[in-house]
């Protein structure tokens, strides 16, 4: 049961390809932390902001600090992605949390992309 899994490049936690360049993905990814880290430092502010304020109509401030939180669990789960990726922490078959994460990940993606298809799709009209 405590095996390595086959199945590592579900998880996008290959670091092997980071290592050909250190210079140039590690800077990328302390921009990515960087900017991460100041949205989840702002966010919870401006979900506060946006909630208490009464001059956007109530289901719009909803969909918007919805929003806001499934973004910060996303960045979250990146952050628990790229400890993976970046420290060499074996991938096992029964790691739920590494598992958790990406299947998060995957689902805000196809969520996040269906509804961008269908504000998308609204704006066709058929004459």
């Amino acid at each position: 049961m405590d095996r390595e899994t086959k199945f590592a490049y579900r998880f996008h936690a290959n670091a092997s390809i980071a290592e050909q360049w250190p210079l140039i993905f590690y800077t990328i990814y302390m921009l990515e932390v960087f900017f991460h880290s100041l949205f989840l430092l702002f966010s919870a502010f401006v979900v506060s902001t946006v909630f208490r304020t009464i001059l956007l109509h109530r289901n719009f401030r909803l969909f918007f600090c919805i929003t806001m939180i499934q973004n910060e669990i996303a960045i979250v789960c990146r952050f628990i992605l790229m400890y993976y990726q970046s420290t060499g922490t074996p991938i096992r078959d029964g790691d739920l949390l590494l598992v958790g994460a990406q299947l998060y990940r995957e689902i805000y993606f196809v969520l996040c992309t269906l509804i961008s298809l269908s504000e998308y799709s609204s704006d066709l009209r058929i004459v």
